[in-house]
């Protein structure tokens, strides 16, 4: 009956991270309508805070897989860190390199609001063709120009 009674006052109920959520996601579909593509500069100057945005998902994205890296790594008894390990070691490699590139859970040094993905933010923005990697995206970049130096020269 509460819930019913704030619902007609037009109370919501969405958290502030959400609403912040959607409302970079419209920005980045209109980026999208406006230019083609989805690959916001870092320092977008007509809406800086959408190119922190997407710096942000990137980073979480990467802490995601890392921390899912973890959990396998984990479940396996971390066997394959340690033939990693000995493997690089008779390549000559050093051990504290190694042990340094380790893969351990996440520390927070600042404040975020917006701290985690889920899997339900992930595939709203792979559907509008979010590249998570900077390398895929010199890939694509290379590829476009690949498919114009074709077309032009009738090869590659």
């Amino acid at each position: 009956q509460r819930r019913k009674e704030l619902l007609e006052i037009g109370f919501v109920f969405t958290s502030r991270t959400e609403l912040q959520f959607q409302q970079r996601l419209n920005e980045l579909k209109q980026f999208k309508e406006k230019y083609g593509h989805v690959m916001v500069p870092e320092k977008y100057e007509e809406n800086p805070a959408l190119g922190s945005w997407v710096i942000n998902m990137r980073s979480l994205y990467r802490r995601k897989m890392q921390m899912q890296k973890a959990a396998e790594m984990e479940q396996n008894g971390d066997e394959n860190e340690k033939r990693r390990v000995v493997k690089n070691i008779k390549h000559g490699r050093k051990v504290s390199n190694l042990l340094r590139q380790k893969i351990t859970p996440f520390k927070r040094t600042r404040s975020q609001r917006f701290t985690h993905l889920d899997d339900e933010c992930v595939k709203t923005l792979e559907d509008i063709g979010f590249v998570w990697s900077t390398i895929d995206k010199k890939w694509f970049e290379m590829l476009e120009w690949a498919k114009v130096y074709a077309v032009v020269n009738y090869h590659l």
